[in-house]
This record gives structure tokens, sequence and C-alpha cells, in this order.
């Protein structure tokens, strides 16, 4: 379950990073994929001109950053940009829990036999990333701490303690 968890957050990771690339203008124009949807509605407006899309989608195994839209006479256009990290952790994530449950299905059924071993390590399902969760983790403490701070202190005790006076 914890391979999960880490490729999860390097994809959404490997997602934002691209995205404030994308937000600066840091990317070629010939990496540019466009995708062209046909809309079938009564008095389409068309676009102006381009408008900012954030998000992504898979398409054909392959993830893909948006990077601006238009509406033009019928069409809704959505030009992309393929994000390879993110494919490749999940990928990586695929061929995992392809593997484990191999291990886990031979093993139910040749228990007899010799044991198999499964090794996989962070660095698989990133490049060149660095694992660091502390700031979620004390985020989280810290806002709940500070949330009952109130219900802990003397002052609030104290009230407490005391019946109100008829």
């Amino acid at each position: 379950m914890g391979y999960r968890i880490i490729a999860h957050y390097y994809a959404n990771k490997s997602s934002a990073e691209l995205q404030v690339s994308l937000d600066q203008n840091k990317y070629k124009e010939t990496e540019l994929v466009s995708f062209k949807i046909p809309l079938n509605q009564p008095y389409i407006i068309n676009s102006d001109g381009y408008e900012s899309l954030e998000g992504n989608m898979d398409y054909n195994g392959m993830n893909y950053q948006f990077v601006k839209k238009r509406i033009l006479n019928d069409t809704l256009e959505i030009v992309c940009i393929p994000n390879n990290t993110r494919t490749q952790i999940d990928n990586n994530k695929e061929d995992f829990t392809k593997q484990l449950a191999d291990i886990v299905n031979t093993s139910t059924s040749k228990k007899s036999q010799g044991s198999q071993q499964l090794k996989f390590s962070i660095s698989d399902f990133t490049q060149d990333h660095h694992f660091d969760l502390y700031p979620f983790v004390a985020a989280a403490t810290l806002k709940h701490a500070s949330k009952n701070e109130a219900f802990l202190s003397f002052d609030y005790l104290q009230n407490i303690a005391k019946p109100p006076q008829a």
C-alpha cells in the first residue's frame, strides 16, 4: 500500500513542477500537442484567443499536461504538453503492482517451491526528485494542535470549573 502513496506523491509533484514552468512560459512550441473535440451545442461562442488551462489527462498510455484551450466554430481545441515524468511514474507503479500480484499468485499456488524476491526503491518511481513528506505532516500536526489549543488553556479551564452565578 505504501508504494501507492509514494507514486501518487511523485506524480502530483511532477505535475505541479511542470505547471509552474508552463505558467512561466518555459516550454517549446514544438513539444505541444493539440486535441480537437467536436462540440454539438447550439449557439457556441468562439473564443477571442487561447485561454490558460490547468490540469492533466491520460491518452493512449501517455500523460498530458494542459497548457491552453480555445473554442473555434464547433470545436474545442485543447493544447497540451506530454508529461514524461508522470507517465514514467505511472508505468512503474503499474509494473510494480503486476509483479506484486504475480508473487502473491505464485506463492499461493506453489508454497513448497523456493521463495521469490521483489525489490523496488523510491528511485524506481522518480528520476532525480527527493522524497520529503515532513512539511505535510508537520503542517497537519501544527494545524491540529493550534485548533485544540484554546480548549487546553488555563483561562478556558477556569471558566469551565466555575458555575455561573445567579
